[in-house]
């Protein structure tokens, strides 16, 4: 992120959404009290692929002939994943998606199914106001809750890229204010110099100056000549 992002006020709208890679979105008709957030990658070269690509996956939760709670992921006709909502000991289950770590918080009633999507661009204003509605009406139901925490959720994760973003913009902003200053320095004590050298000048005693650069260069062409002399001489015109 430079400078000029920043200034221009470009930082406040380019922020990708959830964990970089995915956001989260739960149906509205979701029945029961799960949430599932974006909180990790597994494999960043699929989770770059999946972050540049725009196709969603859906997942989904099913209650099993033997009361277990089964989850399935879906890219439009593939099934990228299925497996079994691991809930004992009181762990929390994890499902890797096309690179994406997914945490499963709550427990999702049969049906409930969740949109993960490639992150995108996010204005910090909108995700300001969409915390904002979420807050204001909460709801009464486990399920309405629910809703409210994952979109409260997905907003705090796009909170910590624009973290990232606004810290790596004012460090920047800090070495070019300080080369800045220093430069400033630099002039001044230049002008100062060049200043005291023009004073220095006008002050001069220009008789006096004139005389010693006489005085200087008379020296100088003494030792020239003598120094001629002295290369012509040679031991034969002494034989």
């Amino acid at each position: 992120m430079t400078v000029n992002a920043a200034l221009s006020g470009s930082i406040f709208t380019n922020a990708l959404s959830g964990n970089s890679y995915a956001s989260v979105a739960a149906a509205s008709g979701n029945t029961g009290s799960a949430t599932i957030l974006a909180t990790g990658i597994g494999n960043t070269a699929a989770a770059i692929a999946f972050q540049q690509s725009s196709t969603p996956v859906t997942l989904s939760f099913a209650s099993s002939a033997n009361g277990a709670m089964t989850y399935t992921a879906i890219s439009g006709s593939a099934t990228l994943a299925s497996g079994v909502v691991n809930t004992s000991d009181g762990a929390t289950p994890t499902i890797s998606v096309d690179g994406v770590q997914l945490t499963l918080s709550g427990a999702p009633a049969n049906g409930d199914s969740f949109a993960v999507k490639p992150s995108r661009p996010q204005s910090i204003f909108a995700m300001v106001k969409g915390i904002q509605q979420a807050l204001a009406a909460p709801g009464t139901t486990p399920a309405a809750r629910a809703l409210t925490r994952q979109k409260i959720g997905n907003a705090l994760g796009s909170i910590v890229q624009y973290q990232h973003k606004l810290s790596g913009a004012s460090g920047k902003a800090g070495v070019i204010l300080q080369a800045t200053r220093s430069a400033a320095t630099a002039n001044a004590q230049g002008s100062t110099r060049a200043q005291s050298n023009a004073s220095d000048l006008v002050s001069a005693d220009m008789p006096k100056v004139l005389t010693e650069l006489q005085d200087r260069s008379a020296t100088l062409q003494a030792a020239m000549k003598a120094f001629s002399v002295a290369s012509q001489l040679s031991l034969f015109k002494y034989l």
